[in-house]
């Protein structure tokens, strides 16, 4: 009896189900089982993509590129193709599948959040499986959807300007781990960052300033820089969420404008927006 009850504890650890497998993934996906074996994906290789998915094959071909170097092509050769997507009305809008089959990467979903979410969890494994002119990746079958539906990032830019190109490689990397809300915090105290055509002096004069440096020179988005940072997010299924305050917080506003003053303390005046 002694000796069953301490292989007992053994055997139970030597019977790990596959759904415990683990991956190069970020967050870990919710069933992962490894089949034994890998695929190997190797540079100049191609994606047969669906209409409904283009955004996303699109997105992984680019953000491969930059993340490992490979060029991936699309083709409407089935078999020749390395990574095929297909449509699965049984997913929820942000649920996947990867089927990593012997000679191919299988993308189930059903909507262009769940095929994005795919595309990023494979990146993933590619990068951290990346060799010279190849990727190793580990066979099996991953499903996932993300447990909370508000997975965001907040960027304080009244404080401390960071510009289009900045902001833009944030949304690379809130793509890159699935996160799909960016609070875009623009206007406060310090500073006002968005253009504002009927009221010009918002942006020339709310905008001078820095949490540290209140005399840095003038730095905001213009009306076309914001329409590109949205569309730029919108690609990487990432909603732009922007802070614009009110009644309070308003006293880079009322630099501008200080007809508009509502007063304030001592410490923080003309912080609110008055009646007119």
């Amino acid at each position: 009896m002694k000796i069953t009850y301490l292989l007992l504890p053994l055997l139970l650890l030597l019977q790990v189900s596959p759904a415990q497998s683990q991956v190069a993934v970020i967050p870990q996906p919710n069933s992962v089982r490894l089949s034994g074996g890998e695929l190997v994906l190797r540079d100049n290789s191609y994606i047969k993509e669906s209409e409904a998915f283009r955004e996303a094959a699109e997105l992984f071909r680019e953000q491969l590129f930059v993340r490992t170097g490979f060029t991936w092509f699309k083709t409407e050769q089935n078999a020749a193709a390395a990574v095929v997507f297909t449509q699965n009305p049984a997913l929820q809008p942000e649920e996947y599948i990867l089927n990593i089959i012997p000679g191919r990467v299988v993308v189930e979903a059903s909507a262009k959040a769940g095929a994005h979410n795919a595309v990023m969890s494979l990146l993933q494994m590619m990068v951290f499986g990346k060799e010279t002119g190849l990727s190793r990746i580990p066979l099996g079958k991953i499903q996932d959807k993300p447990e909370y539906a508000w997975r965001g990032y907040m960027l304080d830019e009244s404080r401390h300007f960071f510009g289009v190109e900045k902001v833009k490689q944030i949304l690379n990397w809130m793509a890159f781990y699935k996160l799909n809300k960016f609070h875009w915090h623009l206007t406060d105290e310090p500073a006002w960052r968005l253009e504002i055509k009927k009221y010009p002096l918002l942006s020339r004069v709310g905008g001078i300033g820095t949490y540290t440096d209140p005399l840095t020179e003038a730095r905001y988005y213009t009306q076309e820089e914001i329409r590109d940072i949205v569309a730029y997010a919108a690609k990487r299924q990432i909603e732009v969420i922007p802070e614009i305050d009110m009644p309070g917080h308003a006293t880079a506003a009322n630099r501008a404008y200080p007809q508009f003053s509502g007063g304030g303390t001592p410490n923080h005046p003309d912080f609110t927006f008055g009646r007119r």
